[in-house]
């Protein structure tokens, strides 16, 4: 989640972030800015990361900003696309791959 606003952090005026993600298999949490009233930090100290900012919690901290994402009469016909990838796809090597895209 992240809330930007005019009183935010120059250059792109972070007010406040909450950020769970993974990289290399590992997931990490980050917050930054001032906690706002409505939020929660003691869950952020959680042992796994997925607990730390549940669905509800967010779903409820959007609320106390004044938006309502559970009200479908809020949204217009909307289309979700999804992909996946399996890496085991790849029908060729890095080699090859380099080679065909002239990385070599």
């Amino acid at each position: 989640m992240q809330l930007l606003g005019p009183e935010g952090e120059p250059p792109l005026l972070y007010v406040r972030t909450l950020a769970a993600h993974a990289e290399d298999g590992r997931w990490s949490w980050d917050t930054s800015g001032t906690p706002l009233p409505f939020e929660e930090p003691s869950r952020y100290g959680a042992w796994l990361v997925r607990n730390r900012l549940t669905r509800q919690m967010l779903v409820g901290y959007l609320a106390a900003l004044g938006i309502t994402v559970d009200d479908d009469a809020r949204y217009a016909r909307a289309v979700l696309v999804t992909q996946r990838v399996r890496w085991a796809s790849r029908t060729e090597s890095l080699q090859q791959a380099r080679a065909r895209w002239q990385l070599d």
